[in-house]
């Protein structure tokens, strides 16, 4: 019995999360956010998204809804002095 990837594909992990999936690209072609399940390798291939994926782009998107700024090559940081700055900057 072959093993199946179990996962959200793209655009069901965007609607969830509610982002667009030019973000969802984005953010895994830049490492920020990179699927646990399967990741693209190559032109064609689909990446999965576990439960847990989905949930962190909810919380990245609503952490860059409140104010902070992800930058790839430093620690996030926020502006806004929120607590979400807190935990973000964490």
């Amino acid at each position: 019995m072959a093993s199946e990837e179990i996962g959200y594909r793209g655009p069901t992990a965007c609607a969830a999360a509610g982002i667009t999936y030019r973000q969802l690209d984005y953010w895994a072609r830049t490492g920020l956010v990179e699927p646990s399940v399967r990741p693209a390798h190559g032109s064609g291939t689909q990446r999965l998204y576990s439960f847990r994926d989905v949930v962190v782009l909810k919380i990245v998107k609503r952490f860059l809804d409140t104010g902070c700024r992800c930058r790839t090559s430093a620690a996030p940081s926020c502006t806004s002095g929120s607590a979400a700055s807190a935990i973000w900057s964490a």
